[in-house]
């Protein structure tokens, strides 16, 4: 999902506009643009389709020379606002999506060393921990009572 809003985003801002002709020959990035003594293809990271877009994204995910992306980028738009998108991106998919599908891959993993430790199957050990999960969120509930209306008029 995020891969798309952002592509989608990307795509209508910078389709067609992240070319080899876009950069000059002294740009500070300069292997952007030129295969010529070991320069890279970074202008193929580009956002022209869906395909393309999900590349960069992803290498933006890993956090492969995203700098140098970030500065052509910059540098193409002649903007220093396009970090924000990028500063976005990277909070969103790298700081928290990633974070939360990493706790439960560990998570269902550590799951997985119980049910084995006591014998039981992945699901019955799963199920045991909701249950112990909903029972302490029940706790928390039943011991607390809402105040009436008399006692929040007396506050304000």
């Amino acid at each position: 999902m995020c891969y798309f809003v952002f592509g989608t985003i990307g795509i209508r801002i910078w389709q067609g506009k992240f070319t080899p002709e876009a950069f000059p020959p002294n740009f500070q990035a300069g292997e952007y643009a030129t295969l010529e003594e070991g320069g890279s293809m970074y202008y193929l990271n580009n956002f022209d389709n869906y395909y393309r877009a999900f590349v960069t994204l992803f290498e933006l995910m890993v956090v492969n020379n995203w700098m140098v992306i970030v500065a052509g980028y910059t540098y193409v738009s002649e903007s220093h606002w396009v970090r924000c998108f990028f500063i976005l991106y990277h909070l969103t998919v790298v700081v928290f999506v990633l974070n939360v599908v990493q706790a439960f891959v560990i998570e269902t993993f550590m799951s997985a060393v119980e049910a084995e430790r006591t014998g039981d199957s992945l699901l019955d050990s799963l199920l045991q921990q909701a249950r112990q999960r909903d029972g302490m969120r029940d706790s928390v509930i039943d011991g607390y009572e809402e105040p009436d209306d008399e006692e929040l008029l007396g506050k304000l």
